[in-house]
């Protein structure tokens, strides 16, 4: 069984999901409005493959990732394509939509 990193998994109210390297990107739990909190991210999928009714197998690996990259919080994507994120990470989380 893989060992869990300690790692923030999250569900934004748009059915965005997310994990954020904690070690490198700090975030205000409080300030991420409407989201929900799962304690692996395993969890987290079987979260979203209930509410979007397909196989956990079918989502692993789509779960958009936020670490840090030449400095900045960046949003890496299920492709590996890297976004700088603006402002805070709280806000860019909360109002994430496809």
């Amino acid at each position: 069984m893989p060992q869990e990193t300690g790692n923030l998994f999250l569900l934004n109210n748009n059915g965005n999901y997310f994990e954020i390297n904690t070690k490198e990107v700090s975030v205000d739990k409080e300030r991420l409005y409407e989201c929900r909190f799962f304690d692996t991210g395993k969890a987290l999928l079987e979260a979203v493959s209930s509410a979007d009714g397909c196989s956990v197998e079918e989502l692993e690996g789509t779960t958009f990732y936020i670490t840090m990259r030449n400095g900045k919080p960046t949003l890496i994507d299920d492709r590996g394509f890297p976004s700088e994120i603006d402002g805070s990470v709280e806000s860019f989380i909360t109002l994430f939509e496809l």
